[in-house]
């Protein structure tokens, strides 16, 4: 436990990669790609678990010395890819067992996200499996 005494003698606790956990609640919407590190920073794994990780805290410093600005927004295309393998991989799993003789088209709805670089990723990710 990370503990410290005040002058006043209060002691209070310091934050703890336990309570980085708790405040993001990472294991609720995170994936796989999403966790919290050692340092109880935010950290990415574009590819998944057991991937390479990135420490979004330690990227943004980075960035900010080259001289970007906060906010800002990152992408990670390979997430964008495995989420769309996903969504197809789990209609082909349903497909087989109810045994559906008929054709999944998945059709991304543009209203979601109109950003050209993110539309034209999900039809290049999603080409393969007729993704459009």
């Amino acid at each position: 436990m990370n503990l410290r005494v005040r002058e006043n003698g209060a002691v209070i606790r310091g934050w703890t990669v336990r309570d980085s956990i708790e405040l993001y609640n990472v294991h609720a919407w995170g994936a796989g790609f999403f966790t919290v590190n050692a340092k109880g920073h935010v950290e990415v794994r574009p590819h998944g678990e057991g991937g390479p990780a990135v420490d979004l805290l330690e990227l943004v410093e980075d960035l900010q010395r080259r001289g970007l600005r906060t906010p800002m927004l990152i992408r990670f295309s390979d997430i964008l890819a495995a989420r769309v393998r996903g969504l197809c991989a789990a209609f082909d799993r349903a497909m087989k067992e109810y045994g559906y003789q008929g054709q999944y088209r998945g059709v991304y709805p543009i209203k979601v996200n109109q950003q050209r670089h993110v539309v034209e990723e999900i039809v290049q990710y999603g080409a393969p499996m007729k993704v459009g």
